[in-house]
């Protein structure tokens, strides 16, 4: 997952079409997991209580988030349930509950994937989605066809769909069929490559791109670059594992000659993973300068990336601890949220920085109260740092 985790959560699944949200299912839990057993798809659980301070954060600022609705509209069918309602009581006797809000990732059959406590901010409730999806397997019932002789092409294409979201090997599965008598539809053949696409280096990558003014014209331009990234970020973490540099080379290639940003972008990125994972600090470092000052230094998501990239890699070198600091300050530069603050309050608090933590908060909240910005978070840190330096 190294470089997946670096170029963004994949979209495992493809959707037209943008949320503002989640947009969360209109049913009871018996009509869910109906739909969970038709859609293939896990069902996502809310438990809540109309009291709970944390449930009614994530209703505001993460259930609300467009990348969180998008990618669990696209992945999950997700249900809130209040327990302290009928339904709720209901489902508590199945999935008893001891704290609020409590998250549950269940299959078509009830049993649970994946189960978490507490407030989860838009990152974390991403993460947590991907590891549930990681976690599930659709693909047994439809092994079990395919190995008794069916190739028709909804059973083929269901299995390596399952296999490829249960991040079990597909490719071979995927190419017998592509080399076999198929008569595929164009629709079938782009909704079948999708499903099937794992790697960049890979026959089915070359056909993707291929048909990619089709892909585009479907599914929009958004999901389809998400969908070869995904890919060639797989093909980064191979070539790590397998100390195969060359790999990383030969999918730059085939991204620049679709589009030389993206291609020159993913490059910066797969081969600082690479020096990193090889502790190679004199070429990440060269690497490093160039992605900062032409990517990151006016975005934010880059600044965030290049700190989890020293943080997994060189977090014990001695340049880092300003690195470091420097792109969380840049990030306040370019969006002066509370986050961003905290984030750098988090950083100095984490080193025993005390007084710099303590002067960064007060620094905050004088700018952020200007804008009349919410600054409670921020409030509650001071209070605490205080306490702290008496």
């Amino acid at each position: 997952m190294r470089l997946g985790i670096i170029l963004g959560l994949s979209i495992l699944c493809f959707g037209s079409i943008r949320s503002q949200g989640i947009d969360f299912f209109d049913g009871s839990w018996e009509e869910a997991l109906a739909e969970s057993e038709r859609t293939e798809k896990l069902i996502f659980v809310d438990a809540y209580a109309t009291w709970c301070g944390p449930c009614k954060k994530m209703a505001k600022n993460t259930f609300t988030d467009e990348t969180v609705g998008d990618y669990f509209n696209n992945n999950f069918i997700a249900l809130k349930i209040d327990m302290e309602q009928p339904m709720g009581r209901q489902f508590g006797q199945d999935y008893p509950v001891s704290a609020y809000p409590t998250l549950f990732f269940i299959d078509s059959k009830g049993d649970v994937v994946k189960k978490t406590t507490g407030f989860k901010d838009v990152t974390k409730l991403l993460g947590l989605g991907e590891t549930a999806l990681g976690s599930a397997d659709f693909s047994t019932k439809y092994a079990v066809l395919y190995q008794e002789g069916a190739r028709d092409y909804d059973t083929v294409y269901k299995y390596v769909n399952a296999l490829s979201k249960a991040g079990k090997p597909c490719l071979k599965i995927a190419n017998d069929y592509l080399s076999s008598d198929h008569q595929m539809t164009d629709d079938q053949l782009m909704e079948f490559l999708l499903a099937g696409l794992t790697d960049a280096d890979s026959r089915i990558f070359d056909m993707v791109m291929e048909m990619r003014t089709a892909i585009v014209a479907k599914h929009g331009q958004e999901a389809f670059d998400t969908a070869i990234l995904d890919a060639a970020a797989k093909t980064t973490t191979k070539a790590i594992d397998n100390d195969y540099k060359i790999l990383i080379d030969e999918t730059t290639t085939k991204l620049k000659q679709y589009d030389k940003k993206i291609g020159a972008k993913y490059e910066m990125e797969a081969n600082m993973e690479y020096d990193g994972a090889y502790k190679n600090h004199k070429a990440f470092a060269n690497t490093y300068s160039t992605y900062y000052k032409k990517i990151a230094k006016n975005d934010v998501n880059g600044c965030y990336r290049l700190n989890k990239l020293l943080s997994s890699y060189f977090v014990d070198h001695p340049e880092t601890e300003e690195l470091l600091l420097t792109n969380l300050q840049t990030i306040v530069d370019i969006e002066p949220t509370e986050k961003a603050y905290l984030s750098i309050v988090s950083y100095y608090t984490s080193r025993k920085r005390f007084d710099e933590a303590y002067q960064t908060t007060q620094d905050a909240i004088k700018a952020l109260e200007k804008n009349d910005t919410d600054v409670t978070q921020l409030k509650k840190h001071l209070k605490a740092l205080e306490q702290r330096l008496k």
